[in-house]
């Protein structure tokens, strides 16, 4: 017996991770074997009793097993399993009292039984030990175990493992307060689609490996309680769970594991391919140089989100959401990791969420205020927005763009009859964005109101009467040089520049500062809007677009001095009809101005003979002679002699 239970502790415990740790499937049925070979076979019969005298009775009738009520004060290994034989129905039909190991196995390896009723009469208060509990209970679709008291139970490792019909699970009454012992506790369940852990108790848990593994249709696993301060290993905890979306890490910590010389969370999250949503907190920590037995110990296999290469923080302190993220750095999986690497000076310090990084923004103003009966403008909240490609477009383009992606505006819930505060949305490609709408009563009249000067340094006006920043083109207007008279185009800066807080640039207001730097790397802004200082110099309202960059998001004000800033899409011909490429990358060739339908790639230095300016949304292409189209970004070509 002792040589059984130490089989069945470290190969189901351990199989499913130390297989993925070997390369290989670890598919062999090690439940049914180990019971198979332990089994005596034992004489047909229609009735009998388990365990002492105050055991249960039990009779198989056709399809149905009957379990009267009793006590079990220990295992009665593999009675239950030798005598149900082709039964597919358990009927508990009595209070049935299950005792310190009395739990262990007590239903596993039924591999036709596909209901057990009654579940509800048997009392798990003095059960300790729940192991193997339904294991391998392949045919089963659905176990009712919310009336388990599990508050003494220390041992819940493989307890529903391989039960590969069952479509729901509910753990969610589990008193996991004393419990140390986790693995594979919902491992291969094939068909299972969510797992509610939220009042699971885990500070006493110290082992983990493989306790989600394999499990191909599940979608939302809840760990968002999890506190892991002893837990030792996480080896495959998530593995093979290809279908999952979402997870919550943000209470986990790995401290420990690293520290503890078998500690390991390789192959955590390998295979986890639809996850557009990962939570992390600043007690996760990896480490890229721990292994054991030559494979990596300390790093969990995370792989790319869903539907991107690369992750990007929500950065909700920045304002960001999940469906519209303001994190201004991109990671790959492993420059991720690194971030999180123990090592690492810069370890983030608060609960972030990650989520797939998208070229294609969505900036808004909120809040917009208006009074009771005045119509809403869409357009009053849109502030800015790229598409796929990263460049930008204006409210008209994005909306005729169409469905799936184009510019939608959702003002089905606002109400400008009445005072209120309401939400509109506005979603736009993978970006969503909410305006909050506050509709006041309509003031009273004041007669003759005194004007209140504007002392606070954000003058948007002039002295100049013919200042006119919504008409920049009226040569009696701003004045403003060619390249800022278009709200959303795109400019860079030439020479060293600063970004400020207001057009009345002061040292102690500035946000960001670009040195000079070589053209292909020239800080790039979009336009929003236009203003004056107190002085009457001329500034422009710029969002920065500078992806990758700490900068990137930032909204403030430039000088709009032709001599530190221009327009960063070519607006002429060259005069050799030709233009060099400069980007490092190179540059792609496309059939249209949209730059869809890649045709082909030019490395850097190549001369391209150009017949064609052609402006595209706030951008400009040139069509090469065979009629292809390039982008028409000074960062990537320049107009050859």
């Amino acid at each position: 017996m002792k040589q059984r239970k130490i089989v069945i502790k470290v190969v189901v415990a351990m199989a499913a991770a130390m297989g993925l740790l070997l390369g290989t499937a670890a598919s062999t049925n090690v439940l049914t074997e180990a019971a198979e070979t332990n089994t005596a076979v034992q004489d047909e019969t229609a009735s009998g009793h388990f365990g002492g005298p105050d055991g249960p009775d039990w009779t198989r009738d056709g399809n149905n097993f009957n379990l009267t009520g009793g006590v079990l004060t220990e295992r009665i290994d593999n009675q239950l399993t030798s005598n149900i034989r082709t039964a597919t129905v358990i009927n508990i039909t009595g209070k049935l009292y299950l005792e310190g190991e009395a739990s262990r196995e007590l239903f596993s390896s039924l591999n036709n039984v596909t209901t057990i009723n009654g579940m509800e009469n048997v009392d798990t208060a003095k059960a300790t030990n729940m192991e193997l509990m339904f294991a391998e209970d392949q045919a089963l679709t659905s176990i009712d175990v919310s009336s388990f008291d599990t508050r003494k139970v220390t041992d819940m490792a493989a307890m529903f493992a391989n039960d590969s019909s069952m479509k729901s699970i509910n753990v969610a009454n589990f008193n996991t307060d004393n419990v140390t012992i986790m693995p594979n506790m919902f491992a291969d369940m094939h068909e299972v689609e969510s797992i509610n852990g939220t009042n699971f108790n885990t500070q006493k848990v110290t082992e983990m490996t493989a306790m989600f593994w394999n499990d191909p249709n599940l979608k939302t696993v809840d760990v968002s309680s999890f506190q892991t301060p002893n837990v030792t290993s996480f080896r495959a905890m998530f593995a093979d769970d290809s279908s999952l979306t979402s997870l919550d890490l943000s209470g986990f910590d790995t401290q420990k594991l690293l520290g503890y010389s078998n500690g390991t969370l390789g192959l955590m999250l390998r295979g986890t391919s639809s996850l557009t949503q990962l939570t992390l907190g600043p007690n996760i920590q990896f480490d890229k140089n721990k292994t054991i037995n030559g494979a990596s110990a300390g790093l969990p296999t995370l792989g790319a989100p869903a539907g991107s290469e690369r992750w990007q923080a929500v950065a909700a302190d920045k304002g960001g959401t999940v469906d519209n993220p303001k994190g201004a750095t991109a990671f790959l999986p492993d420059e991720l990791t690194s971030l999180y690497d123990q090592s690492n000076a810069n370890h983030p310090t608060k609960v972030e969420t990650w989520v797939p990084y998208f070229k294609d923004t969505l900036d808004v103003k909120s809040p917009i205020n208006l009074t009771v009966g005045q119509s809403f403008d869409p357009k009053a909240g849109f502030v800015s927005a790229a598409d796929g490609n990263g460049e930008p477009v204006t409210y008209d383009q994005a909306v005729a763009e169409g469905k799936p992606g184009g510019l939608a505006v959702d003002t089905s819930g606002l109400d400008t009859s009445k005072p209120g505060t309401y939400n509109v949305t506005y979603s736009y490609h993978m970006r969503k964005a909410v305006v909050k709408v506050i509709v006041s009563a309509a003031p009273g009249v004041t007669p003759n109101p005194t004007p209140t000067p504007n002392t606070n340094g954000n003058n948007s006006g002039s002295s100049n009467p013919a200042w006119n920043p919504t008409n920049p083109k009226n040569p009696n207007g701003t004045g403003l040089p060619n390249y800022a008279d278009v709200r959303n185009d795109a400019v860079y800066a030439t020479k060293k520049i600063y970004l400020y807080q207001n057009p009345t640039f002061k040292k102690s207001q500035r946000i960001a500062a670009y040195p000079k730097t070589k053209r292909i790397n020239r800080p790039m802004f979009v336009v929003i809007d236009f203003a004056k200082s107190n002085g009457g110099a001329l500034r422009i309202k710029v969002r920065d677009v500078n992806h990758g960059k700490k900068t990137a998001g930032k909204v403030g004000y430039i000088t709009a001095n032709p001599k530190y800033v221009t327009n960063v899409y070519y607006q002429t011909m060259p005069k050799s009809n030709q233009v060099k490429v400069i980007a490092t990358k190179g540059v792609y060739a496309y059939q249209n101005a949209n730059l869809s339908g890649k045709a082909k790639h030019y490395r850097k230095g190549a001369r391209l003979t150009v017949k064609k300016l052609v402006k595209h949304n706030l951008t400009t292409r040139y069509q090469l002679s065979n009629g292809h189209f390039i982008t028409g970004n000074k960062k990537l070509v320049i107009h050859s002699r």
